[in-house]
């Protein structure tokens, strides 16, 4: 989205394919002059009963390039690829789901995961893919795992448009004001944006709000998003008590407005590709508390986010206390990340460096 809006007009004509039947991107791509199909699959294990409707619409639109994005969205263009005429093709590769951690944490068992690993690599060779990974860390992760030769894979990472994140913080009162309209009190607030999937290492956010360090700074914690968890950190969050403390919101389309009432940003993800919801509170001026990532220092330092190993709910709760307790830490952090943001992540930087890509691929 980030990058068709921040693109060119003229040199290139995109039509967007959502597999899915919601796809809350549509109306947004839609408004930025993107033609936009919705093939109405009811969720990934029926997406490969949209091969036939895909390959079907390729057939019409008759593209120079097939650009697919997510595994499952790879397995399915590239098989309506293969059962309809050849084309380039290329895939952004936006995580790492065959590194040992992501397979345990994500695939119901091995032997699904080997399937499907395999599916994918034999595909992307049939195909003769090009890829483009969201960091250096992900396109290393398919080199090692997937046998993908290094020069196949080019790395353009994720970025924002920042001028929709100013950044600028809201005056005291009006602050106050926005904060009682949305019920949310006076008190240290910590935001989550993310989707509850295990990847995102949400219960161990809620086991750290029930730490002492938090309880006694009287922080409450937001959690923007959805998914299969949810019902999971709902029941841990009325196991744990802290139904006052912690609020569950689901889907939300005024993330920035939450980013700009809240005082630190919290992503303990257990691994990454490389998160746009850290752009985006970066970009905001918002004092982040992360997993030690590698994805995430390609992003930002020790100055600019306050990283803790991933999976440990003690020592997150203290870096969350710590940095609520420390107002020049939090201002100081808050502008070196804004900084760093702006160096590399702006997407209409990008923008140019995809259209070179778009070029190499069609040429």
């Amino acid at each position: 989205m980030n990058l068709l809006a921040a693109g060119e007009r003229t040199a290139f004509e995109h039509h967007v394919v959502a597999l899915y039947r919601n796809d809350t991107l549509a109306s947004r791509l839609a408004d930025a002059g993107v033609a936009v199909s919705m093939l109405g699959g009811s969720g990934p294990r029926a997406a490969l009963g949209l091969v036939p409707r895909l390959a079907s619409l390729i057939r019409r639109v008759d593209p120079q390039l097939v650009h697919t994005q997510l595994v499952m969205s790879d397995l399915v263009g590239r098989t309506a690829v293969v059962c309809g005429r050849a084309r380039p093709m290329l895939s952004t590769l936006q995580n790492r789901p065959y590194d040992p951690e992501a397979i345990r944490t994500e695939f119901a068992s091995s032997l699904l995961a080997r399937v499907i690993r395999l599916a994918d690599r034999w595909l992307g060779a049939w195909t003769k893919t090009r890829f483009l990974a969201v960091s250096e860390s992900v396109r290393a992760s398919y080199i090692r795992e997937q046998r993908i030769p290094p020069e196949r894979i080019d790395v353009l990472h994720n970025s924002i448009d920042l001028s929709e994140f100013s950044g600028e913080p809201l005056s005291p009162a009006e602050r106050r004001s926005r904060r009682s309209q949305l019920g949310l009190g006076d008190g240290p607030l910590l935001l989550n944006v993310a989707r509850h999937t295990r990847q995102k290492g949400l219960l161990g956010l809620v086991t750290a709000m029930d730490a002492a360090p938090v309880r006694a700074s009287g922080a409450r914690l937001l959690l923007v998003g959805s998914g299969p968890e949810t019902p999971l950190i709902e029941e841990r969050v009325r196991a744990l008590g802290l139904e006052p403390a912690v609020r569950v919101l689901g889907r939300r389309s005024d993330v920035r407005e939450l980013m700009a009432l809240s005082d630190v940003f919290v992503l303990p993800s257990v691994y990454e590709g490389l998160p746009l919801a850290l752009l985006e509170a970066l970009a905001m001026r918002l004092p982040v508390v992360a997993s030690d990532l590698p994805e995430i220092r390609e992003v930002t330092t020790d100055r600019g986010a306050h990283l803790v190993p991933p999976g440990n709910p003690a020592l997150l709760a203290e870096r969350i206390a710590g940095l609520i307790a420390n107002p020049e830490l939090r201002s100081a952090s808050a502008a070196e990340g804004r900084r760093q943001v702006e160096s590399r992540f702006d997407s209409r930087q990008n923008a140019q460096r995809f259209a070179e890509v778009l070029r190499r691929a069609t040429g």
